[in-house]
């Protein structure tokens, strides 16, 4: 596809990618943020609130396919550690649902409405 009479004001592409761009950006980090939240709040739903706190307990260790380590030296089995998604899963649409509305139309302030020939 050759592109003539290219104008850098009306280059939608650019502005739809960067659109793209931040979206998955802002997805991943607050995937990451949720992660965090989730899995604190999964440790207080094992332990409570007031041990988790009073302890300091957090996941020494989380590899795929073995036990998690607990910091108190507690080790949850891996069928265990699946019941921590819906924690996770669950604090991420809490972050991103308010957030998304406001990201979507400031962000869609800077793509140009195409033009109707």
């Amino acid at each position: 596809m050759r592109m003539t009479n290219y104008d850098a004001k009306t280059d939608t592409f650019g502005k739809r990618m960067l659109v793209m761009l931040t979206f998955f950006g802002f997805g991943l980090i607050t995937l990451y943020i949720a992660q965090r939240i989730g899995h604190y709040l999964f440790l207080v739903s094992l332990y409570g609130h007031a041990r988790v706190s009073s302890e300091h307990l957090h996941f020494v260790e989380m590899i795929k396919g073995r036990p998690w380590v607990i910091s108190n030296g507690d080790k949850i089995s891996v069928e265990g550690s699946q019941a921590s998604f819906p924690y996770v899963f669950g604090s991420w649409f809490v972050i991103i649902l308010p957030m998304y509305p406001f990201i979507y139309l400031f962000l869609t302030r800077f793509i140009p409405k195409p033009k109707k020939d």
